[in-house]
């Protein structure tokens, strides 16, 4: 690690996919980062890293909807302002992405239909994430000294795998995200495989090749210094933006949603949820309806009163006329942003320990936890069929997302980037 001064006037931040608001967890938590580096007047630069491209012809400045950082690809190549796939697993996806989602999903049917022995295996593991190969580490390592920025940013332990290329000495953060060892036995736990597994010592190893590690959360933060106790960590929550969606529908009827992508506990927890939870609705609440929206609909199987909603920039206008929100997580640890998404729109949640896992708990509270398919179904029917319980939840929200300031995060990312940061307080009790 290093001692240099931290007056940052510019900062490589090193992600998988481009930090876009919304389309995920670790994209909503990544952008916060950004956002404070391009309002604080800092020169960033963007290295993504992985090969899943939106498209074969791409603007990265607007598809991230700003144009003042400066993109670094290592799966494609700049033609003006446009990027186009440099790699055949980058063309692939790029292709896919471009398919309607109905097509998309009809294709994933079709190829189940022709298992083999590596695509079944594959579709029985938990791909946690991806880790950097040789090239990757090298052409970041070669970026790095080439660009001498005053800090790199990298998105979770899987990107750190440049670090002992550098010729350079950098200050260096990890955005930790989740504490990845515990999540790889709490999904080996259900006899789930796991890619690539983790271990606590693999964990500890990571975390001491940085200046900070930055943790989404108290619990987080103290799993992580139990690992690695002469590391700097400090816990930084996800902010949130209240979402100004407009009124609210009169009469939002008996509409659901949820929103994910499809990283495996997603879809573990909304397979579960469909099989084991919305029979039991359908059965009292026959006109319910679940709205899905995230790239969780490619390969989802049609369901009673089930609407696939797909990818969208904004859940605004679907959040509008569902009462609440669901997460039935079922494995995994870390905090989930999509609750977060979920109260900037206004929307309480009914979730599972794990989904509430990292936020705060107080009573009365506007998240609901059902620990098993019946108690979930009952919050469920009761949320839907009793306005004066459902409101009462919602009345909640505009204290508890004080917990979540954008002025807390802002606050806190000033104090880390100081030379003599040692790790940050609790942020729970700052309100």
């Amino acid at each position: 690690m290093n001692n240099h001064k931290a007056s940052a006037k510019k900062i490589l931040l090193v992600v998988e996919e481009l930090p876009c608001q919304g389309h995920n967890g670790y994209s909503t938590y990544n952008r916060a980062f950004l956002d404070y580096f391009l309002a604080a007047g800092i020169q960033v630069h963007l290295c993504i890293t992985g090969p899943r491209l939106p498209g074969l012809i791409f603007k990265p400045a607007h598809q991230l909807g700003s144009n003042q950082p400066v993109f670094h690809y290592l799966h494609a190549f700049a033609l003006g302002g446009l990027r186009i796939p440099s790699t055949r697993a980058a063309m692939v996806r790029a292709v896919h992405a471009s398919l309607p989602t109905a097509l998309r999903t009809w294709l994933q049917s079709m190829a189940s239909l022709w298992p083999s022995r590596k695509r079944q295996a594959a579709a029985k593991a938990a791909v946690i994430g991806r880790r950097l190969d040789l090239a990757e580490s090298l052409s970041i390592a070669s970026l790095v000294d080439s660009l001498a920025p005053d800090w790199v940013f990298v998105d979770t332990l899987f990107r750190a795998g440049f670090i002992p290329f550098l010729r350079s000495s950098p200050m260096l953060a990890l955005i930790a995200h989740d504490v990845f060892h515990q999540r790889c036995q709490s999904i080996a736990a259900q006899d789930i495989p796991v890619r690539p597994w983790v271990s606590a010592q693999d964990e500890a190893a990571v975390l001491s090749q940085f200046d900070r590690v930055i943790a989404i959360s108290d619990e987080d933060a103290a799993l992580l210094r139990s690992l690695a106790p002469a590391a700097a960590i400090s816990t930084l929550m996800s902010p949130l933006d209240v979402v100004v969606t407009g009124a609210r529908s009169e009469s939002p009827g008996m509409r659901v949603l949820y929103l994910g992508s499809r990283a495996h506990h997603n879809v573990q927890g909304l397979q579960w949820f469909l099989e084991e939870v919305w029979p039991q609705v359908l059965t009292i609440v026959p006109d319910a309806v679940l709205d899905v929206a995230g790239s969780i609909c490619d390969g989802l199987q049609a369901h009673p009163n089930v609407v696939l909603h797909g990818r969208v920039d904004s859940i605004a206008a679907i959040a509008r006329n569902t009462r609440f929100a669901i997460n039935p997580v079922l494995a995994g640890s870390g905090l989930k942003i999509k609750m977060l998404d979920y109260f900037a729109h206004s929307l309480p949640c009914i979730t599972t320990e794990v989904g509430a896992t990292g936020f705060p708990r107080v009573s009365p509270s506007a998240i609901r936890i059902g620990s098993d398919a019946g108690t979930y179904a009952t919050a469920v029917i009761e949320w839907l069929q009793n306005d004066e319980v459902l409101q009462g939840a919602r009345a909640l929200l505009p204290d508890y997302v004080t917990y979540f300031s954008r002025a807390n995060f802002n606050c806190q990312m000033a104090s880390l980037l100081q030379p003599n940061a040692t790790g940050s307080p609790s942020t729970q009790n700052a309100k």
